[in-house]
């Protein structure tokens, strides 16, 4: 009791500025103060053995060689930490802006797509008024004709009741009502035609332009696992003292990878790509040879590619294969057709041994890209004794397209077609149709031959040609119409001389006036009555009156 009176009353002094500690014994603690009191102790403690305070319990410690190192070492990783907190506040900031810039680059995209619409709306919509109001012009101009008409037919019906009763000659009579009523019929009667009232819109590319749509941008991106490897050199332990712990490995220091080429394995659908070892220090790399791997990044970076489409995998260096000064990895991965990836190789060092070595990363390759083509589908064409090989890939219309197929067979043989001709194509099996499956022929087993026949002489026994016995109306010697197409308007001039009344005439003509920068372009035709026109009694039937009109459908 007396020793806590004793020390409280210590620290009351000291707190109230009455006393101050001056000296401490060395053997038990107690203090001695400036008011010449013993504060705390040991009352067996005699005598005391006063000293400077603090003094006696600071004694020289000399570490120890490990001790030592090891403190290095601790430095060491604290400055590394710091270097890598830095570079993460940097990337950070990186990150944040390079957001903001993509997002700005979405809105003024999207912006750019939306006005483009909002023109086209204007533009389809101008269309649909301008087409509506000329046709409700030629319907009223029409109507106005059949009243004016209607109104000299009434009167001339009345004049001509008059006459009956009147007392007139009958001959004179008969001459006037025959004259006023011919007059009426023959040379009064509006020259005029029904207007067709289509008017109706086709979206032919809609399905295409909303899937180019759902593709429209990509978020480039790596794969978040995909970054380098913060590297803590200090994890090696003091230098000179493995005992202390793993050995690190600086891989650049001991070796490289080059990347060499890549190629498409048709058959499952890989990739087998070439790399270079580049050996710095011979002794090291056998050292770790047992736990050297290759890691292989690959991203399809095609617009429509997917987030995160991407493949990463290691694989061990022993199982790479080598030809000549080359080595060789393939990548267990099928890959979609028509698409680009680009890869990077890395040597990593994966230990065998976690107490003897360090795991351990070497710097990525730069990057290559390497474009995978789309499906081809080879044939075998003959034409006038001449054979090619025409190739066409899997997204390529003339595939499931009778009529472009034919078109590309002769621009693989360079010939181009007379308004008179025709292009028959067959196989062993037969004549091809606009039905066949084209896909089927693509194999060495078939040869498409190819047969170019004027449709002067009938073309007998081949799909397609004039049908014999066809006559044309007696006085027709040629057909006018006009071709509409996107607003545009051209005048056709089918010649009964010249053998063109016919629908390949037709369909020829239409593609030089008004498709001579698209000569491919694929269309289909409707008449003045809104009806496919596909055949030469349609022309004939629906055309003998001139200047009717030809609806032009791009497909």
């Amino acid at each position: 009791f007396f020793f806590t009176f004793q020390l409280c009353s210590y620290f009351l002094s000291i707190m109230n500025g009455q006393a101050t500690v001056v000296a401490e014994c060395s053997k038990c603690g107690a203090k001695f103060t400036t008011a010449g009191t013993t504060l705390g102790g040991s009352d067996s403690c005699t005598p005391h053995s006063f000293g400077p305070v603090g003094g006696f319990h600071k004694n020289i410690v000399y570490p120890t060689d490990a001790e030592r190192a090891w403190l290095a070492v601790l430095d060491d990783n604290k400055e590394e930490n710091g270097e890598h907190f830095k570079q993460f506040e940097t990337d950070m900031e990186q990150l944040e802006s390079l957001k903001n810039t993509a997002l700005q680059e979405v809105n003024a995209k999207v912006e750019s797509l939306r006005t483009l619409l909002t023109q086209r709306e204007r533009v389809l919509e101008q269309q649909v008024e301008k087409a509506f109001s000329d046709r409700l012009q030629a319907m009223q101009k029409n109507v106005d004709a059949l009243n004016e008409h209607r109104q000299q037919n009434e009167e001339v019906k009345s004049q001509s009741e008059d006459a009956l009763l009147s007392n007139t000659n009958q001959t004179e009579r008969e001459t006037k009502i025959v004259n006023d009523c011919k007059q009426i019929v023959k040379d009064k009667t509006p020259q005029i035609r029904y207007i067709p009232t289509e008017l109706r819109m086709t979206f032919s590319l809609l399905s295409s332009i909303e899937q180019k749509i759902q593709a429209f941008g990509k978020l480039n991106t790596k794969g978040i696992d995909s970054g380098s490897k913060c590297q803590f050199p200090s994890m090696a332990g003091p230098k000179n003292a493995g005992m202390f712990g793993p050995k690190v490995i600086d891989l650049d220091s001991i070796l490289s990878m080059q990347p060499g080429v890549a190629t498409f394995v048709e058959n499952a659908q890989n990739m087998r790509l070439s790399f270079a070892l580049n050996v710095k220090d011979q002794t090291a790399v056998d050292e770790i040879m047992s736990g050297l791997c290759v890691k292989v990044v690959c991203e399809n970076i095609n617009d429509d590619a997917k987030e995160n489409d991407g493949h990463i995998e290691t694989v061990k260096f022993r199982h790479c294969s080598k030809q000549n000064q080359n080595y060789f990895v393939t990548v267990n991965k099928r890959f979609s057709r028509g698409i680009t990836v680009r890869w990077t190789i890395q040597p990593i060092f994966v230990s065998p041994d976690a107490e003897k070595f360090a795991d351990a990363e070497g710097s990525e390759s730069s990057q290559q890209t390497y474009d995978i083509k789309e499906e081809q589908f080879r044939f075998a064409c003959e034409l006038n004794g001449q054979r090619q090989s025409i190739a066409l890939t899997a997204g390529d219309a003339a595939l499931n397209d009778y009529d472009a197929f034919k078109q590309k067979f002769l621009e693989f043989f360079g010939v181009q077609l007379q308004a008179d001709e025709l292009l028959f194509l067959s196989t062993k099996d037969g004549a091809l149709t606009e039905d066949a499956a084209l896909t089927q022929f693509a194999t060495p087993q078939y040869v498409i031959t190819g047969a170019i026949q004027s449709t002067q002489s009938g073309g007998e026994g081949n799909p397609g040609a004039m049908k014999e016995g066809l006559e044309l109306p007696k006085g027709l010697k040629k057909i006018t119409m006009f071709a509409a197409c996107d607003g545009k308007k051209k005048r056709i001039l089918l010649r009964k001389k010249d053998n063109q009344i016919n629908m390949p005439a037709l369909r020829e003509q239409i593609v030089s006036k008004l498709f001579k920068g698209s000569p491919n372009q694929n269309f289909a035709l409707r008449d003045c009555n809104g009806e496919a026109l596909e055949t030469d009694e349609q022309l004939i039937k629906v055309y003998s009156e001139p200047d009717q009109e030809v609806s032009v459908e791009k497909m």
